[in-house]
């Protein structure tokens, strides 16, 4: 079922077009994370999850607007898009975070962390160090948080859970 008027047809294109936009801001972090890497993601892991992420979240946006799009209130689809754009636009600043705090990182001491790691038999965690200062101020979504296991913050380390 599709819109039912003119004016519910101009409301789906502005929502598809806002909500398209975020899309196109993820892939091209998305790109961007690919060519550039995460420093201090050696094996590439982080890399990987965060693309891994990114792709799927894009796979599912078709069918999220093909939902709000069905909806016929006009004040549950704002709302509904609403929550949609404001997610994606999160999800790109967490996105954005992780990239930009790793490089305040000297890449000294990711080696040095991945050498503590290896030496007490523990290569199987991932670690992304971030710079304390950014730490204090991250707001990590339910979503994007269950990705992380959280320890001292005094050095700034957060564990990243992926098998």
């Amino acid at each position: 079922m599709g819109p039912s008027s003119p004016d519910q047809s101009s409301l789906d294109q502005r929502i598809l077009s806002r909500i398209r936009a975020a899309v196109r801001n993820l892939a091209s972090a998305r790109e961007q994370i690919k060519k550039e890497g995460i420093k201090g993601d050696t094996d590439n892991s982080l890399k990987r999850l965060l693309v891994g992420i990114v792709e799927k979240v894009e796979a599912q946006v078709e069918q999220i607007l093909q939902e709000i799009a069905e909806i016929s209130r006009e004040d549950i689809k704002i709302g509904r898009s609403d929550r949609v754009h404001r997610n994606l636009e999160q999800f790109l600043f967490h996105l954005d975070l992780i990239r930009n705090a790793t490089l305040q990182i000297p890449i000294e001491l990711h080696y040095f962390t991945k050498d503590a790691l290896h030496q007490l038999r523990q290569e199987n965690v991932k670690v992304m160090l971030i710079p304390e200062a950014s730490l204090a101020t991250i707001n990590l979504s339910e979503a994007f948080r269950s990705l992380f296991a959280f320890f001292d913050k005094d050095t700034a380390q957060l564990a990243l859970n992926c098998p």
